[in-house]
């Protein structure tokens, strides 16, 4: 288990909802992180985002799949809470 997931499951078990909803943004802060290496990795020109953008919906729709229906509310409650905010790595060059 990786050290996010274990402080998410820790949190979990204090009960102590600060604590679980800053477990959380970390955790979903280190998988954008990831994803965001992803985009470095293979591209950052604009023809790539398409690309990416068809990975990740179909990533998603086979994680619905097999979802239960636990994660599937958990999912729709983050999604009311979650804000996207995009910081330029080019620092605003292009």
């Amino acid at each position: 288990m990786n050290p996010y997931t274990r402080n998410l499951e820790l949190a979990v078990l204090s009960k102590d909802s600060e604590r679980i909803n800053r477990e959380t943004e970390r955790l979903m802060q280190a998988i954008a992180n990831d994803l965001s290496a992803v985009t470095r990795k293979y591209g950052t020109d604009s023809a790539f985002h398409g690309l990416i953008l068809a990975v990740v919906d179909s990533f998603a729709a086979s994680l619905r799949l097999i979802a239960d229906e636990q994660d599937l509310q958990i999912a729709a409650e983050l999604s009311k809470h979650t804000m996207t905010c995009t910081i330029d790595a080019r620092g605003g060059k292009r």
